[in-house]
């Protein structure tokens, strides 16, 4: 009996520990190339063709979005992921293109093989408030964008 509930704590201990290990590796890598899947504003959802084009590619602190619109649609933005526990807070500038000099304030996680970003998109108002949860609200200039890896 005693043999057993040794047995059976060392099982638990080496699960907890485990546990514990991933819990605390809890950094947010978003390297890479992802392609829209879903662009969500307020009641309006696009998907499909409409957004297909839409690609962001990360690398360690930069991203360059490309759009359905051609040339004039791409970005260079730098980013900088708060990897606090929690929400996983996630901030832009643009450094290059039409919007430079703008500042994005967002939320990021990712589901499975899934990216999801939060951001903040208003007209000249660089201090919104960042979004609180992933959602696309009418009462809020959040644009919740879901993103697959590109192949």
């Amino acid at each position: 009996m005693q043999a057993r509930i040794g047995w059976l704590l060392a099982v638990v201990g080496v699960v907890v520990s485990q546990g514990l290990a991933s819990a605390a590796d809890d950094t947010l890598d978003v390297k890479g190339a992802w392609q829209a899947i879903t662009v969500e504003h307020g009641t309006d959802k696009q998907e499909g063709e409409k957004i297909e084009k839409i690609t962001l590619t990360f690398d360690k602190d930069r991203v360059v979005s490309e759009g359905n619109e051609g040339e004039d649609a791409k970005l260079t933005l730098t980013y900088k992921i708060d990897q606090k526990e929690g929400l996983k807070k996630i901030d832009f500038e643009v450094i290059e293109g039409k919007l430079k000099g703008k500042k994005i304030p967002g939320i990021v996680r990712k589901d499975g093989d899934k990216l999801q970003l939060c951001v903040v998109i208003s007209d000249g108002d660089d201090a919104a408030e960042r979004p609180t949860d992933f959602a696309a609200r009418v009462d809020r200039p959040w644009i919740l964008i879901t993103l697959k890896p590109k192949k």
